[in-house]
């Protein structure tokens, strides 16, 4: 009965598929896409991936879905692939297993502040040198306002504005990357 379903795959068929799921494969890449800018690149290239091999599949309607599903995370996982590469060694690490815990299904109630935590270290690194250095001394060499002063010949109101500012940066930077996790996540 399976046989009876299954059909070769042809272009306009492929085509066709595509254009009547899109959304569905929008959705998917929206949910395993490493940044929400690449979702249309991995859609586009769902696409170009099920003309290519249009000859070579069968095609069951009744999977079509799953089809679709496994195509555009395959899409997805090489995206992140290329995405992490770029990364500082320790970023790629903690990125990769972020990216590992998702795909297995080990993050769950923790995961947004995984992806905090991800996102505020990806964001450290966009930072210029002088206000990254600020941060790390402040924060993780744990050192006071009134040394920096004299360390740095700033006022102490600069340095507090400054900081002021850079943590304003940061919440956004961490907000941006943070924001298409969120609104993925079901409502109540």
């Amino acid at each position: 009965m399976d046989e009876l379903n299954t059909i070769r795959l042809t272009q306009d068929l492929a085509t066709d598929l595509f254009l009547q799921n899109i959304d569905f494969i929008r959705s998917v890449a929206f949910e395993s896409a490493p940044s929400r800018s690449l979702q249309e690149d991995i859609v586009h290239d769902v696409y170009v991936c099920l003309i290519e091999n249009a000859g070579k599949w069968k095609y069951d309607e009744s999977k079509k879905l799953a089809l679709l599903r496994s195509i555009t995370e395959n899409m997805s996982a090489r995206y992140w692939r290329s995405y992490i590469s770029n990364l500082p060694e320790s970023l790629r690490i903690l990125a990769e297993k972020i990216q590992a815990a998702k795909e297995t299904g080990i993050l769950q109630a923790d995961e947004s502040e995984n992806l905090k935590i991800l996102a505020l270290k990806l964001c450290m690194e966009k930072l210029s040198e002088p206000n990254r250095e600020l941060v790390e001394m402040i924060y993780f060499g744990q050192k006071k306002y009134t040394d920096l002063t004299q360390e740095t010949s700033k006022s102490l109101g600069a340095l507090y504005t400054q900081m002021s500012r850079i943590r304003d940066s940061l919440y956004r930077c961490i907000e941006q990357k943070t924001k298409s996790e969120d609104e993925n996540e079901p409502s109540a």
